[in-house]
């Protein structure tokens, strides 16, 4: 496979931040950008102005982009505590790049109530799904669409056919497992999942905790984001008196771990597939994707 060239996210970190420096000029940002990180997305923070810039790689549609705003704005208007978008101009487009623009949070001293933290994530997975987002939301189970990325991405040469079948091969496990599961009474009640809900996500403001990464937010069971909770007391990032607080917040408790191990595989296989299919943008994601394949190798 030859090597992508480096595009926005590439060797050069001096390509996004003049994006970001022009996008605050024609914002009206009165500071200068401070890069906070660069993953899948870049990140940056006007300090002066509380305002968070996110440019997409490339890639990434407008239109999905356009979509996350829209659902973050209904849940917050639902009372979900949510990072906000900053007005209507949160969403734009310059040079290729689609950026997202989104008010900064004061982080707090002192530790984050779980129990809070449950009664958010309860909030979020009662507010009742619209029938446009349901259109076009992700759903967070379609095993169908991650198998034909990869079979599109096998097609296309962006992976070789000893990776495109261990993905694919990954993918007939969870199928199996999720055939046994998915009629328990536990995974039968869907709606709004935030779809990455790391103790990472959860940010302490002087407001109370705020969920934050709001780009994987789809549609699923709600077990999905209880998952991430349970994973995250088994791997030691979060405490167990916490996840006892949470579970007290949301009302229900945690999957097992085994569950929460195959929703996790789950996740980290529509990762690879859509990371895959998008190797060849730059040389970042040409990286990402080695990395996501060699999970199934």
């Amino acid at each position: 496979m030859s090597k992508a060239p480096p595009g926005l996210f590439g060797r050069d970190p001096r390509v996004a931040a003049r994006l970001a420096s022009a996008i605050g000029a024609g914002h009206g940002m009165r500071s200068t950008p401070r890069r906070l990180f660069s993953c899948t997305n870049a990140v940056f923070l006007f300090p002066d102005d509380g305002v968070v810039l996110r440019i997409a790689p490339h890639g990434v549609q407008r239109n999905r982009v356009d979509l996350e705003v829209a659902v973050t704005t209904v849940l917050i208007r639902a009372g979900v505590p949510l990072v906000s978008p900053v007005g209507r101009r949160s969403v734009g487009e310059m040079d290729g790049a689609v950026f997202s623009l989104w008010e900064s949070v004061e982080i707090a001293d002192g530790a984050i109530d779980w129990r809070d933290v449950g009664r958010a994530v309860r909030t979020l997975h009662a507010v009742p799904v619209t029938d446009e987002h349901l259109l076009w939301l992700d759903d967070v189970t379609n095993l169908h669409r991650t198998r034909r990325r990869i079979r599109l991405a096998l097609r296309n040469g962006l992976a070789s056919a000893q990776d495109a079948e261990s993905v694919l091969g990954a993918a007939r496990r969870i199928a199996s497992w999720w055939q046994r599961t998915w009629r328990n009474s536990a995974w039968t009640r869907w709606g709004y999942v935030h779809g990455d809900l790391w103790p990472k996500n959860v940010l302490a403001t002087r407001r109370g905790p705020v969920l934050c990464d709001t780009d994987g937010i789809g549609w699923g069971p709600a077990n999905w984001d209880l998952a991430f909770i349970r994973a995250a007391l088994e791997r030691g990032s979060l405490s167990a008196d916490d996840a006892v607080a949470f579970q007290r917040g949301y009302g229900e408790v945690l999957p097992s771990a085994t569950d929460a191990r195959w929703v996790l595989r789950w996740h980290d296989l529509n990762w690879t597939a859509w990371a895959v299919l998008n190797r060849g943008i730059s040389a970042e994601r040409e990286a990402l994707a080695e990395m996501a394949l060699g999970w199934w190798r």
